[in-house]
């Protein structure tokens, strides 16, 4: 650790215990810690920007107030502007931009401010309700997990920058909530929806809510598919046929790439208790490490999520929230080449539970802290394949923690806010991670002649992670905010099993970024808003994937590395319009620069980091029963990876594209609860391709993405 650092760290830690030290000397009094936000249908800008959220600080609180850079996106906005599907909102949020890597696990990525993380959002902590939505073997949140329906969503709460402290070294860039069961007592408690649209896209939900007093009942289940993409392969790659897997010039991914989706949400409460179970099943097909004109390749993903806790104001100052999770999570993979009898296959399977204590105590008006444990228990991570197609010396293979054996992540983290005076407040916190030794088991010729499994001994660590945050208000049109954090990333199991197969790797060890943030917010005059961020990030031990040669099979493969050290800058403007006839307009911009400060890396870019970025929200409101909505985002242009062996990049560099989307809505015009929605995605047919990942590098001119799309969805509110 850098002198500096150190210097800021115990800067923090002085200021987290003054604040908490402040308890002995100040009289408690009422604290709004658990206000309910309802459902949100024509909020104005103002009251926008008072809503209460939780997802930054595990206490509801107002935006402005939020000691973090924040998006809400609410239902109403998800409705005017026909978002289709989670994917649809996190890439219109500024700041994220999607990259599609043709992955096993699920192929949608983003990257945060310049930022790129390989996985499945990696590098964001994903919660549905509060409860994490990880897989273990990875350590992400991939979306065939989170498989839920744009219906069910009635808020999104998306945090930019580290929120380890918080929630932990999951959220090393970030941390996004999804509520599903925030409703309001005079809204319909039922609904029915289906939609039909391109590529053979349809959908169905249903849904069940009920609110009574101190009861709270909430159902979503859903079921959809579509074939995906469909184009010709030479987009992809010069010439598919030297690839040698059977195919043609002409050969197409339709039918190839097809996605189905299964979902359900229960959720119940009374007088503090609350139960919120979660179930997902995914089937799609992929084209694995590289594409096949034969038979099928698919995964298929079962995931369970569940949660019970206890909620409870137990004076008017104190309150606490104690919560038991588990998460469940399946992953089979089937490849099959030219016939059947050419054939993979592989699965990753792996459960976990989780305890957790948070604790909210409102010392006095101007003074209020939390203080959390947190208890993570990793039961099974395992992972196996069978890969005769690529080589005979991949007959069969097994790596797991061993039977029996558990992996403890423990944790206690606490955060004291003071104000210090009505315009001016301080907020410090800090997290102490632990993660305990561990083993990990890898056997070739499982199920054949075994020969021996090889252990590995991984030593665990214990991380410390600061905050601070001083929020400077000083009417209520202005609003400056100064930011501080840092954040680790742990080294998933999956990635450090790879020293067990190959003992000449290093062992990994926790990514670390330290982040420097401002932000303003001005309201000039009444329904405008302008915002303004600079942001700095200082990134080191970041785990990249490698190209090496496996000694013993003389096969190319991909390995994890604490390769990664780079910086990156950048400036964010913004301007939300809401004029009295409901014409709102959002814009934002983002430009940054990222650079490589490895030693001997100084003149390489990093891949996967646009310099611009922007996003366009426009939508109006002609009458009660209709509304028309745009949305467009722009993507500069990325360079892909770097291959260090042959010294060059691993494809082209593909360029910027921009993309426009238009939806129209009308509802209670049939009858009262009835609306028909007709979305028109990438209505101007743009290509978009994503840069090349270590996942696709058949792909070499970089990874298409969908073109004009449209999806008609009609439902009842009743």
């Amino acid at each position: 650790m850098s002198r500096k650092r150190k210097y800021i760290n115990t800067l923090i830690i002085s200021l987290s215990i003054i604040l908490i030290s402040f308890t002995r000397q100040a009289t408690a009094t009422t604290a709004e810690v658990f206000e309910n936000t309802r459902y949100m249908d024509n909020i104005a800008l103002e009251d926008l920007l008072k809503i209460k959220i939780t997802t930054v600080v595990k206490k509801s609180d107002r935006i402005r107030k939020i000691p973090g850079s924040v998006v809400v996106i609410t239902r109403n906005e998800i409705e005017r502007h026909g978002y289709t599907s989670l994917e649809d909102i996190l890439q219109g949020i500024p700041g994220l931009y999607p990259i599609d890597m043709y992955y096993w696990a699920s192929p949608l990525n983003y990257g945060v401010r310049g930022i790129f993380s390989t996985g499945s959002l990696s590098g964001m902590a994903v919660m549905v309700n509060g409860i994490p939505q990880q897989e273990d073997w990875t350590d992400s949140d991939p979306s065939t997990i989170i498989a839920l329906p744009i219906e069910a969503i009635d808020r999104v709460e998306v945090f930019r920058g580290p929120m380890s402290v918080i929630y932990g070294n999951r959220a090393f860039l970030g941390a996004i909530d999804i509520i599903t069961h925030d409703i309001g007592l005079d809204q319909p408690s039922r609904q029915i929806a289906a939609g039909f649209g391109s590529n053979s896209a349809s959908s169905f939900f249903a849904r069940l809510a009920r609110e009574k007093e101190d009861f709270k009942l909430v159902f979503n289940a859903s079921v959809k598919g579509t074939e995906g993409l469909d184009s010709p392969y030479n987009k992809l790659i010069g010439d598919p046929e030297a690839l040698g897997t059977g195919l043609l010039p002409g050969s197409r991914t339709k039918g190839r790439l097809e996605d189905h989706r299964e979902y359900f949400n229960l959720y119940a409460g009374y007088k503090g208790f609350y139960a919120d179970l979660g179930a997902a099943r995914t089937v799609k097909e992929i084209t694995g490490s590289i594409p096949s004109n034969g038979m099928e390749q698919r995964i298929d993903v079962a995931a369970f999520n569940a949660s019970f806790g206890y909620k409870k104001k137990i004076s008017g100052s104190f309150s606490l929230n104690a919560r038991f999770d588990f998460n469940y999570y399946k992953n089979y993979h089937d490849w099959e080449f030219l016939e059947k009898d050419a054939y993979g296959t592989g699965m990753i399977f792996t459960d976990a539970y989780n305890l957790s204590l948070n604790t909210y105590y409102n010392v006095s008006r101007h003074i209020d802290f939390t203080v959390g444990v947190n208890r993570r228990a990793v039961l099974t991570a395992y992972n196996s394949y069978d890969l005769p197609m690529l080589s005979e010396e991949l007959p069969d293979a097994e790596t797991r923690i061993p039977k029996k054996e558990t992996i403890h992540i423990d944790s206690i983290f606490a955060q004291g806010r003071c104000s210090i005076s009505s315009k001016l407040k301080l907020i410090a916190g800090f997290r102490v991670e632990k993660v305990g030794k561990y083993r990990i088991t890898h056997a070739d010729g499982v199920g054949i002649s075994s020969y021996g499994y090889k252990p590995g001994d991984f030593p665990g660590n214990t991380k410390f992670v600061p905050r601070l945050a001083v929020i400077f208000q000083p009417n209520s049109r202005n609003a400056f905010k100064f930011l501080y954090g840092q954040a680790i990333k742990q080294p998933p199991i999956g990635y450090n099993s790879d020293v067990v197969k190959y003992p000449s790797l290093k062992v990994l060890v926790p990514a670390e970024i330290e982040t420097f943030e401002f932000n303003y917010s001005m309201s000039p005059v009444r329904r405008v808003n302008i915002n303004l961020g600079l942001f700095h990030n200082n990134l080191d031990k970041f785990i990249y994937s490698l190209n090496m040669i496996d000694v013993n099979t003389g096969m190319a493969v991909i390995i994890p590395a604490n390769a990664g050290k780079q910086k990156n800058t950048g400036i964010e403007m913004g301007l939300n319009i809401e004029s009295r006839r409901k014409l709102k307009m959002e814009m934002s911009g983002t430009y940054q620069v990222s650079r490589n400060k490895k030693e001997g890396f100084a003149d390489i870019p990093p891949g996967y980091a646009p310099k611009f970025l922007g996003y366009l929200k426009l939508s109006y409101e002609p009458t009660e029963k209709s509304s028309i909505g745009l949305t467009g985002r722009f993507v500069g242009k990325m360079k892909a990876g770097w291959n260090n062996d042959l010294q060059r990049r691993i494809a082209d560099e593909i360029r910027s594209y921009g993309v426009v989307d238009i939806n129209v809505r009308f509802e209670g015009i049939i009858k009262k609860g009835i609306y028909i929605n007709l979305h028109c995605s990438n209505i101007l047919n743009r290509e978009i391709l994503y840069p090349t990942a270590m996942s696709s590098l058949w792909a070499y001119k970089g990874a298409l993405g969908m073109g004009r799309q449209f999806l008609l969805s009609m439902g009842w509110k009743f």
